[in-house]
């Protein structure tokens, strides 16, 4: 019995929770930015990847983060290029990032 607790407990343990889709917040210079573009944010502490996103045409931020694929991000998600390959930008780890269907 007490390895079967044990067994539960760390199944249970590695189901990593995801902030995926949570609310977060913009620097004010992006929420006063065109709302045509797409904006990411890296460094958004209420994430747990650190990345912040907002859709052209959205008032409303999310948590995200890089992907290579679908299967990255979960169901009802896609996984998205938003920064271009050929821009090479310190920190970003990917050009791809998940973003809601």
């Amino acid at each position: 019995m007490r390895w079967l607790s044990l067994t539960v407990f760390l199944a249970l343990a590695s189901c990593a929770t995801s902030d995926l889709g949570a609310p977060c917040e913009m620097p004010p210079a992006v929420e006063a930015g065109d709302p045509a573009f797409d904006y990411l944010y890296l460094g958004a502490s209420e994430c747990d990847d650190q990345v912040c996103l907002r859709r052209s045409q959205s008032s409303e931020s999310f948590c995200s983060r890089s992907c290579l694929d679908a299967a990255d991000c979960g169901a009802g998600w896609a996984c998205v290029q938003l920064v271009p390959a050929s821009l090479d930008l310190e920190g970003v780890e990917g050009s791809r990032y998940c973003v809601a269907r």
